[in-house]
């Protein structure tokens, strides 16, 4: 295999990469607002060619086929084994995931200073709270049908067998998927939201490109990857019991999907010349920071009506007792007491959702992982590599 030293070209600069040069310019980020397009759909031209194969012999790749018989076992019925029954108070979630993750929800009234957050009272925090279900849930329905897209893609166009058979199962999930996030905004939530704008475009250039092994590595691996993280964060966070048990099904689902991933590149990978090598890399760059800054949430500033040159002061926030600096997902509460350590908010509490997402400073690939889950067993949960490699082995 050649490596990157036995090339002298340059990484391409962040301007050509995704069309800035400071990665950290949210008056750029925030400039990129999703909405729904008036004709009702998206296309995206796809000219990729369809590939047969005549090799039919099953196992020709043990662990693709292992992950293919797993597949199988794992299926699950979105309309059947989640108990729709129950019924979801936004509101009531909202402060309920406040008193329950006190460490996420407290934070400095100082941070507030010079921020369109500033003059909000409870309500307008409990309506953001609100709001923040909404668009996240809503970015999750639609990164599930680019996933949809893209698995189906790789059904035609991956040269393995054993690939093919296993991305078809994938199919089936990522429709399951789409229908049981579509099916709790719908039913249990109260709005939906435009696709992000950042996350279309990612999407958008993994279904462009006609290569297999890129919409490999753009869906399968950081999708897929920062996805899992993702669920894993909301399933940790969440109170609402509907939610928690949509969210093992899927993660679920999603372990198998990143390592499917992982075993068909892995081995490719290694024939790839030095320029190949860096052209992925500087597409799991692009796909980091596209997947980063879909966290702004501009649609939510824009539906809540905050003008939008305080946007980034609004997205500028640290909770206490932190240094980095929060994805955008505002989650304060003021508490009485010097320690700020209080379970029960008082007084003039101020607070909405937690951080539905991963945090910036978890926003990385995860290695592959899966276990079979059943109609009357509990879904395995896998939120770190050494789990994930558990799984499969």
């Amino acid at each position: 295999m050649t490596t990157l030293d036995d090339d002298q070209e340059q990484l391409r600069s962040n301007l050509e990469l995704i069309g800035r040069e400071n990665i950290n310019d949210l008056e750029a980020v925030l400039s990129l607002v999703g909405h729904y397009e008036v004709e009702g759909f998206h296309r995206v031209p796809d000219n990729c060619p369809a590939e047969f194969t005549w090799d039919y012999e099953k196992g020709a790749k043990p662990q693709l086929d292992k992950l293919y018989e797993k597949a199988k076992k794992a299926q699950w019925n979105a309309q059947t084994d989640l108990d729709w029954s129950i019924e979801v108070d936004q509101e009531k979630v909202v402060m309920a995931n406040a008193e329950a993750n006190p460490g996420q929800m407290q934070w400095d009234p100082a941070a507030l200073v010079g921020t369109a957050l500033e003059t909000w009272d409870d309500k307008r925090f409990l309506q953001f709270g609100i709001e923040n279900q909404n668009w996240l849930l809503s970015q999750f329905m639609h990164g599930e049908q680019g996933a949809l897209l893209c698995t189906a893609k790789i059904v035609e166009t991956v040269p393995w067998i054993d690939a093919k058979y296993y991305a078809a199962t994938q199919v089936m999930d990522e429709a399951r998927h789409v229908e049981v996030f579509s099916k709790y905004l719908d039913e249990k939530l109260s709005g939906h939201y435009p696709m992000n704008a950042h996350l279309g475009l990612l999407l958008d250039d993994i279904v462009a490109d006609s290569r297999w092994d890129m919409t490999y590595l753009g869906m399968q691996i950081m999708v897929e990857g920062l996805a899992l993280a993702a669920f894993g964060f909301i399933h940790m966070m969440t109170t609402e019991p509907l939610l928690k048990k949509l969210l093992r099904y899927v993660m679920a689902d999603e372990a198998r999907h990143v390592a499917f991933g992982v075993l068909s590149l892995q081995e490719y990978y290694k024939e790839l010349t030095a320029a190949e090598l860096r052209e992925r890399q500087e597409f799991a760059f692009e796909a980091a920071i596209r997947m980063k800054d879909r966290m702004a949430m501009q649609e939510v500033w824009e539906r809540m009506e905050v003008r939008r040159p305080t946007w980034s002061r609004s997205c500028r926030w640290r909770p206490s007792g932190t240094t980095s600096r929060s994805s955008c997902s505002p989650r304060s509460c003021r508490t009485s007491g010097s320690s700020g350590s209080s379970t029960r908010p008082t007084g003039g509490c101020v607070r909405s959702s937690p951080k539905w997402g991963p945090s910036r400073s978890s926003i990385s690939p995860t290695p592959p992982r899966t276990r079979t889950p059943s109609p009357t067993a509990r879904p395995p949960i896998a939120r770190s590599p050494e789990r994930a490699a558990s799984l499969v082995a």
